[in-house]
Order: C-alpha cells, then structure tokens, then sequence
C-alpha cells in the first residue's frame, strides 16, 4: 500500500491505519456502496475512498488527529451506505480510535477480537446492521466506553461483563437482539447509565432492585415474555427516572405506589403483562410530568380514579382497555381532547364497563 500511494505515509501507525481502512473497505464490499466508492466522482459526504492521491484522514467519514492517526469513522447517514460484509481483525489497528458509526447497513458476523482490545472507545454505534454470534465477556473492558448501541442485529448469549463493569457508560442499547440468561444486577453501580434498552431479547428471571438506580433515566424492559416477578418498591430510589417501558413479559403484582412518587416521571407503560389491583388516586402526584399512560392488556380492576386522571394535566395519552376497570372519563378529561398545547391525542378504555363519552374507542 505505501508504494502505491503518492503521500507520505511512511509513520508504521498511519501505515496500519491506512491498510486497516482499506481491508474494511474490500470486506463491506466498498465498490458496491452507495456512495463514495473508489472512482466515484461525486462524494457529498467529502472525498471518495481509496484515492491514491489523498491521505485517507481526506476520506469521507474518517477524522484524524493532529499526529494523522484515526480518531472517528462515522457513516453519517441514517439510511446506511450499503455496507456489505463482517468487520476485519485489521480494524484493532486503529488504536486512537474513539467513534465508530454505521448503523441501517448489512454488517455481518460477530466483532472480531482486537477490535475489543481498543482502549480508547468512546463510542460504538452498529445499530440496524445483521452482526451475530455472542458477544467476548471482555469486550472493551479497557476502553472509556460511553455509548454502545447494538440494536436491531441477531446477537446472542448473555451480555457481556464488561458492559457491567464501564464506568463511563451512560448509554446501552441492546434492544431487538436474541440475548438471554438473567438481567445483570451490577447494572445497577454503573453511576452514569441514563438509558437501559433490553427491548425484545430473551432474557429471564426478575427485573433486579438494583437497576433502579439514580442515574437511571429511560428503561426499556419490554418484549421479553420470560421475565417474572414483579414491580419492586426499590424503584422508588429512581429519582431521575423519565420513561420506563415493561410491556409484554410475565411480571405481575400491583403497581408499587412508590412511582407516584417519582419527581420525572414522564412515560409509564406497562402494557400487556399481568399486573392486577387497582390504579391508586396517587397517580395525581405525577400530574405535572408525566405525558404518557398505557396500562392496556393487564388484570386491573376497580374504579377508575376520575378526579385523579383530571390531574393528569399534561398527559398526552391515556389508555386503559383490556382491564377490568370501572367508572367513568370526566367531563373535565374530555375537555382536553383538541385543547391545543396540552391535547390528550389518545385515549381508550373498554367502554362497555366504563362511561366515556370522548374516547377513541367508544362510539
């Protein structure tokens, strides 16, 4: 490769870096991608790859720091560039690496092994891709790891230690894979994890009291029909919890009054399980904040709390069908459908067992 470029690449470091590059081209299958393909004369993203004439910091997508080394190969379009093929050992040379970025491609197979012995990782976002196979319990265990976002692809097996262990992860999306095995409870001494997606995975057990943590502020815990057991009150340590999704798993039990409590909360779904007793007047308290309420498709029952949902002033959706519910939807409540800024958009129960004369489903 050095004898065939025309700048200097003559630094071992830049070298590997160059030769790391043009592998991962090749094996995504490079001539083929939407654009910036070798030859390609028109580059909106900057300059096409293997340009013998440019430094390949000059690539589009690629940013290097001031000693020429790799920093950042961020595919920047959302709609995915074509990306055809695995990812190659080759990219472990990219040892300044920080972001990796190319989500909605055709990236296959598993990561390879010196590709998780990089130690300056800060983000690593493949998501919507077809990668597989199960994932090294030490992967990137020595990296400063902040974001990593897998969803959408076929990965498997258990997840893996080192994302317990980060210290600096603060976003992990694993949403839409084929995990399994027991949610890991160590989740819960990650300081600065704000969002948990486990979405859709085959995990089993209980949800832990400690991923109710602090600095949790979105978990998304639905779609894995083996998890049992029930809400804890532990997650009325959550302080800075925002939206939390549990839907469609085996989880029962009552609603632990301790969510009424939280100060942010915004997004309370917990459609399609099997949770029963009856929806407390302390929902008022979140009347401030929270916008969304699905509680569809479980055993719930008694009356509605009517002067409670009338403080649910700035929900944007309530819905409480396939239960057992009774009462009756205010007067009050229905005034704020089309109301304009805070507009409650859906609303639904089951209206043979419950009196509503503005809800979506009752005619």
């Amino acid at each position: 490769i050095a004898n065939e470029v025309s700048f200097d690449v003559s630094d071992l470091d830049q070298l590997g870096d160059l030769y790391a590059l043009s592998v991962f081209y090749y094996s995504t299958n490079g001539d083929d991608w939407k654009e910036c393909s070798q030859g390609d004369t028109i580059c909106l993203a900057g300059q096409s790859w293997m340009n013998p004439e440019l430094n390949h910091c000059q690539w589009a997508w690629i940013s290097c720091n001031d000693d020429g080394r790799v920093v950042n190969v961020i595919f920047t379009d959302a709609e995915g560039n074509n990306l055809d093929g695995p990812l190659t050992l080759e990219l472990g040379l990219l040892t300044e690496l920080t972001q990796f970025v190319a989500v909605n491609n055709k990236i296959t197979g598993n990561f390879p092994e010196e590709f998780g012995e990089l130690t300056k990782v800060t983000h690593l976002i493949l998501a919507s891709n077809s990668m597989s196979g199960v994932i090294a319990d030490d992967f990137l265990i020595n990296s400063p790891v902040e974001i990593f976002m897998v969803n959408n692809n076929e990965f498997s097996g258990a997840i893996p230690r080192s994302l317990t262990e980060i210290s600096t992860l603060s976003q992990l999306l694993l949403a839409n894979n084929r995990f399994n095995g027991a949610i890991p409870e160590e989740f819960g001494r990650l300081t600065n994890l704000g969002t948990l997606d486990l979405t859709g995975n085959q995990f089993i057990g209980v949800i832990p009291d400690a991923i109710y943590s602090d600095s949790i502020e979105n978990l998304f815990l639905g779609e894995n029909p083996q998890l049992q057991g029930t809400i804890s009150s532990a997650i009325g340590q959550a302080n800075n919890l925002s939206r939390l999704r549990i839907t469609n798993t085996g989880i029962s039990g009552s609603i632990p009054n301790e969510i009424y409590s939280l100060p942010r909360l915004a997004e309370l779904d917990l459609s399609d399980n099997s949770l029963t007793g009856q929806l407390s007047g302390s929902v008022s308290n979140l009347g401030d904040t929270l916008r969304i309420l699905k509680l569809e498709g479980n055993n719930f029952n008694g009356v509605l709390p009517s002067s409670a949902i009338d403080q649910l002033i700035v929900s944007n959706v309530l819905k409480f069908e396939r239960n057992s519910f009774t009462g009756t939807i205010s007067a009050r409540t229905c005034a704020r459908r089309g109301d304009g800024r805070n507009e409650l958009g859906e609303l639904t129960v089951d209206c043979e067992e419950v009196t509503c004369n503005c809800c979506d489903n009752c005619t």
